[in-house]
């Protein structure tokens, strides 16, 4: 599992995260959603180790305060909302920085391997920069994977830890990388994304966790957390959820309904 205990994230005088517990299991994908500033890209922050903490975070059994860098790297790959690249890269140097940083360094067919699960496949040698901002969310996703690529080995289950993955990307591309990450759950591994569209969301995950005002204030399956008060509280605006036949659960805006 990966898990967090009383989790509590300050930014001088303001707590930006107020005690949260949260868990997610391999084999899953987990959203965590909820309005803009509710401290969703904290919370990852904080589980992945990028952020000082209180509390506990823990990614199997591997203490994330207390774990090294390299620790850290081999058991989870993080996709930030947005990754600066300042260097000429070709996309194929990209994709190795993340090989370099796994435990999957010496395979010679990694990155096109990658590449092509991503919907890239003959980037490799094209200049980074020369890519439209999904081309490059999607080259950032494949460095990811190839971190993470195996997601269960001995050592117990990977993680896919996602921050917007969907953001910049054509519903197409949407729809590709969500499944891409529930056939890396599927396949042992385990996912925690930050969603901002709720039908993707209601599509793909198996478990999500609410967020607002720096607290989790209900986590569980779709049908549990997905309710009309649950969310409209949430985001303060009036939703509805709803199910298209024959069970796919999608939610609307109450302004859009009237």
């Amino acid at each position: 599992m990966l898990t967090a205990e009383t989790l509590t994230v300050r930014l001088g005088a303001h707590e930006i995260l107020q005690a949260v517990d949260f868990t997610a299991h391999a084999g899953e994908v987990t959203a965590i959603v909820g309005p803009n500033g509710s401290g969703k890209t904290t919370l990852l922050r904080a589980l992945t180790g990028d952020v000082a903490f209180t509390g506990a975070a823990r990614i199997g059994a591997l203490d994330v305060a207390r774990a090294k860098p390299w620790e850290l790297a081999s058991r989870r790959g993080v996709l930030a909302q947005f990754t600066g690249v300042a260097f000429p890269f070709t996309v194929a140097e990209i994709v190795r920085l993340g090989q370099a940083s796994g435990t999957a360094g010496a395979a010679t067919d990694l990155t096109e391997q990658a590449l092509a699960r991503v919907g890239l496949a003959g980037f490799a040698p094209r200049r980074y920069h020369d890519l439209s901002g999904g081309e490059q969310q999607r080259v950032q996703l494949a460095r990811v994977l190839a971190q993470v690529w195996e997601p269960l080995d001995e050592s117990g289950p990977r993680w896919l830890v996602l921050d917007e993955p969907v953001a910049s990307l054509d519903i197409a591309h949407q729809i590709e990388v969500m499944e891409l990450a529930r056939a890396f759950a599927r396949a042992g591994g385990g996912v925690v994304a930050v969603m901002h569209d709720l039908n993707l969301t209601a599509m793909f995950a198996d478990a999500v966790a609410l967020m607002a005002r720096g607290r989790v204030v209900t986590q569980g399956p779709v049908t549990a957390v997905f309710r009309d008060s649950t969310l409209s509280d949430a985001y303060g605006c009036k939703l509805r959820v709803n199910v298209a036949p024959p069970s796919s659960t999608f939610i609307l805006p109450h302004a859009a309904l009237t």
